[in-house]
């Protein structure tokens, strides 16, 4: 399934509403997957002097991904087709 970062600027963000952010992103994940849209939350980055977060998403198009954040109530800058460079992962051409 295509993975997809979502890039948002939490700027002022404070510890306790950082710690929420990932159950906040996969509570809408799983309510999108129980209407029967197959969405995954994967894990966040955060860069605390550049205020800039990194969410990473299994969704089967940008679209659904957007919904999750809207669900979520969490706002974000941009969301874009990504490629996972983790070792032993199938490259981008791979069936």
């Amino acid at each position: 399934m295509p993975i997809y970062l979502v890039e948002r600027y939490l700027a002022g963000i404070d510890r306790e509403q950082l710690s929420a952010l990932p159950e906040r992103l996969a509570a809408a994940a799983r309510q999108l997957r129980a209407g029967g849209v197959d969405v995954a939350y994967l894990d966040s980055t955060f860069l605390p002097e550049d205020e800039y977060c990194f969410c990473r998403f299994e969704s089967p198009s940008a679209h659904a991904t957007e919904l999750a954040n809207r669900i979520a109530g969490i706002p974000y800058a941009r969301i874009s087709a990504a490629v996972s460079l983790d070792p032993g992962a199938p490259g981008p051409d791979a069936p």
